[in-house]
């Protein structure tokens, strides 16, 4: 009984670990969009390139700002490749914020 409370509170404290962690670079997103934001450009990286195994976001810059909108570059590491993602982010008329990500042509 005693182990599988232990283990239940260390899968506790790793996923608020996972949901603390942050991006590298200038991005202007709070940690929890940071998080958001992090999912769908990781997925559309595996998308473009499943036989790789090992990626992470590497940097972030921020293009272009607008009292409407904010373009940031995200770049991920794909196995030792820098492929980098478009993020616009808007407010959203409900509160939040609203984003898009593709991949940054080339």
């Amino acid at each position: 009984m005693k182990s599988i409370l232990l283990l239940s509170l260390s899968a506790i404290v790793l996923v608020i670990l996972q949901g603390c962690v942050s991006v590298p670079g200038e991005t202007l997103a709070s940690t929890r969009l940071q998080h958001d934001v992090m999912q769908p450009v990781l997925m559309l990286d595996m998308a473009a390139d499943r036989a790789c195994r090992q990626r992470k976001i590497t940097n972030t810059e921020i293009l272009a700002r607008s009292s409407t909108e904010r373009t940031e570059r995200w770049t991920v590491n794909r196995c030792g490749m820098l492929v980098p993602y478009l993020v616009t982010f808007s407010p959203d008329p409900a509160g939040g914020t609203d984003f898009r990500v593709r991949m940054e042509p080339k």
